[in-house]
């Protein structure tokens, strides 16, 4: 559910404006972006959890 407000939410186009047709090329170059982004956005949220408690103040 989640998932689907957070990928959706940069598909969203203003109303009243025509769409444009992109290339193919171009429509596989932004997706390939996009999920690399999401890729790295995961990447740095596990490694935080991984790692959170070496840098952790002991009381």
């Amino acid at each position: 559910m989640i998932d689907q407000f957070i990928f959706s939410a940069g598909n969203q186009r203003q109303p009243g404006k025509p769409r444009k047709k992109t290339s193919f090329g171009k429509r596989c170059l932004r997706m390939a972006k996009q999920q690399k982004t999401r890729v790295y956005i995961l990447y740095r949220c596990t490694y935080m959890l991984l790692c959170w408690h070496d840098h952790s103040i002991s009381d």
